[in-house]
């Protein structure tokens, strides 16, 4: 789901590329995945083994032709576990274990935000590197901007 509107819904077995359209955009939108009809019985144990078990992964998400492998980890997931106090509040990370859904959030357009967000994260102290850094924010506007009326600075 994107913002509530549901993509896609559908079981998932093996691995399976999922793409989709998301036709209203806003500037604050939320990506949601959710694991669901998992049950206890889905989880094999031997002694305190877990030997089979239902779960999801997400192994790639394409936002505008940009691969956000590293973004994903911001998501989180509000697990429904099986038995009350099962285990943490909030799940990080790209494997759904139990039911419930993996939110992540972002903004349009999603490449300068994802841009913008990592180039926050970068320690540059060194002006070269500032100037590269802007350089490269700049050709990212310009490329959003070309074929789009909304101009962005």
């Amino acid at each position: 789901m994107v913002n509530n509107r549901i993509y896609f819904n559908d079981i998932v077995e093996g691995q399976k590329d999922i793409r989709f359209t998301v036709e209203q955009l806003s500037i604050r939108n939320i990506l949601s995945i959710e694991m669901t009809n998992k049950s206890s019985k889905d989880t094999l144990l031997h002694g305190d083994n877990i030997v089979k078990d239902k779960k999801l992964v997400i192994e790639k998400i394409v936002l505008d032709d940009v691969d956000i492998r590293n973004y994903i980890y911001r998501g989180r997931q509000k697990p429904i576990y099986h038995q009350k106090n099962q285990g943490p509040k909030f799940n990080v990370g790209d494997h759904l274990f139990f039911n419930g859904q993996w939110k992540l959030y972002y903004e349009n357009p999603s490449r300068l935000f994802l841009a913008s967000f990592h180039g926050k994260g970068q320690k540059i102290n060194l002006p070269e590197k500032q100037e590269t850094k802007n350089r490269y924010m700049q050709q990212v506007v310009e490329s959003i901007n070309l074929n789009n009326d909304k101009k962005y600075y």
